[in-house]
């Protein structure tokens, strides 16, 4: 595990996403290879891989199999799970978020 991924402060990433800060070639590599990083974090929390990516698959790992509180229309958009995790924190849903500000920050 790298020192960035260890040290890692999403809503750092989330105020430089929503900056539309553009990163060079060479910090966009690293911002992706941090977010596969993380997406693999959030694999090994549950046992298996999942598309982070997918609706239906987030709702049943997250209110399903983890047990989380449904968000209102079992809502899986970032904003949204963000505030559930400030509610009932898990560290699959830390590492989704992450994954998640990361590969937006590395896409603008």
């Amino acid at each position: 595990m790298t020192d960035s991924f260890r040290a890692f402060d999403d809503s750092a990433l989330l105020d430089f996403g929503k900056l539309g800060i553009i990163a060079s070639a060479e910090s966009r590599e690293h911002l992706l290879d941090t977010a596969d990083q993380f997406r693999a974090a959030a694999y090994d929390v549950i046992g298996r891989t999942v598309d982070l990516d997918s609706e239906r698959e987030l709702q049943v790992v997250l209110f399903d199999e983890l047990g989380l509180p449904p968000t209102p229309g079992r809502a899986t958009d970032t904003a949204t799970l963000y505030a559930l995790r400030d509610k009932k924190s898990h560290l699959f849903l830390t590492h989704l978020l992450a994954y998640r500000s990361i590969r937006a920050a590395a896409t603008r």
